[in-house]
């Protein structure tokens, strides 16, 4: 073995620079950066390739946010709007069924009232139907057996003190009349049979 030229070549190579890579194909395949045999220049380049492309998605994000919180607000007001107008409408409703309320319980009490007065007044009606058919016209102060003019004298005199109209006292005339003619009548049958009248 030849020491000397073993030698010679150790020095040669030591004095050839290494051989590198092709700094263009520093990316693989699957794009990923082989950080081994990249140089700083095209570290720098790659870093700011990665602010420029952060920086534009970092802004077409914020366009977006800002878009969708745009439309949020407008859909968050068309809601606050629609529940403004249901909240008025029930407000409306609520007082129009309290004032329904109201009516119904005075209704039901004017009613209640109506019906105890109808009842009072049929009461009323009742008696004096039983009453006007019964045949109760007393006439007090005066004899069973007193004349017409005697009996016609003193109901003026009470008709007058009474402030009674004259049709009322015609009505009672008539009804003295006939039942002075119905006494009449029946102090004269004994006689037309032969009795005897008692005095």
């Amino acid at each position: 073995m030849d020491w000397g030229r073993t030698r010679r070549n150790q020095k040669n190579d030591e004095k050839e620079p290494p051989k590198q890579k092709n700094t263009t194909t520093a990316r693989d395949s699957s794009g990923k950066v082989d950080q081994d045999n990249m140089a700083p220049a095209d570290i720098i380049k790659a870093i700011n390739d990665l602010k420029t492309d952060l920086k534009g998605d970092n802004n077409t994000l914020r366009q977006e946010i800002t878009h969708l919180g745009q439309e949020i607000n407008g859909k968050l007001d068309m809601l606050g709007a629609e529940v403004r107008n249901l909240s008025d409408r029930v407000e409306e409703a609520e007082s129009r069924v309290e004032t329904v309320e109201r009516w119904a319980a005075e209704s039901t009490e004017a009613l209640t009232s109506c019906l105890k007065q109808q009842k009072v007044l049929q009461q009323k009606l009742n008696d004096l139907e039983s009453r006007s058919r019964r045949n109760n016209l007393r006439i007090f102060g005066t004899d069973w057996g007193a004349r017409l003019g005697e009996l016609l004298g003193s109901w003026q005199r009470v008709t007058g003190s009474l402030g009674a109209e004259d049709d009322v006292t015609r009505r009672a005339r008539y009804k003295l009349q006939s039942f002075q003619s119905d006494n009449t009548a029946q102090r004269d049958e004994p006689q037309r049979k032969g009795g005897k009248i008692k005095k």
